[in-house]
């Protein structure tokens, strides 16, 4: 059995990388290089409230290269990966949000292969805020079958 070589790391999101989201993905792990793809285990994102509250934007996700590809497993399903800060804001202020245990979805590995982890919002840009983000994740790099 191969070793399972999980990485972690943790990413500082500044209150402008938030609110750019969709229009530039904040990219947190590099691409892996060709025949490989990132395999997101679990993650945590704390969320540090500013003065001012997000608004506008639409759900924030990890994809593969701030692409409409979602990262799957059993712990970063993508039902377990939206969230919205505005919402987050309001009613909690700072604080965790972190991975589910939904099921996982299959991910057709074409859109994965050497591409980058991203945090991304697929609907729009925040308009507003000023709080900040740290992103922990635990990954591993698997290589594809020849």
């Amino acid at each position: 059995m191969p070793a399972l070589n999980v990485n972690m790391v943790s990413v500082g999101i500044s209150a402008a990388d938030l609110k750019a989201l969709h229009s530039a993905p904040r990219e947190l792990v590099a691409a892996p290089g060709p025949n490989k793809y990132i395999e997101l285990l679990t993650w945590r994102l704390f969320y540090r409230f500013g003065t001012v509250q997000y608004t506008g934007g639409g759900f924030t996700r990890f994809t593969y290269g701030g692409a409409n590809t979602y990262p799957s497993s059993p712990m970063a399903a993508p039902s377990a990966i939206d969230f919205k800060l505005g919402v987050s804001a309001q009613s909690y202020g700072s604080g965790w949000i972190e991975s589910g245990s939904a099921a996982p979805e299959l991910v057709a590995t074409s859109g994965i292969v050497n591409k980058s982890l991203t945090l991304a919002d697929l609907q729009s840009d925040y308009a507003d805020g000023d709080g900040d983000a740290i992103v922990g994740l635990c990954y591993r790099i698997i290589d594809m079958p020849s």
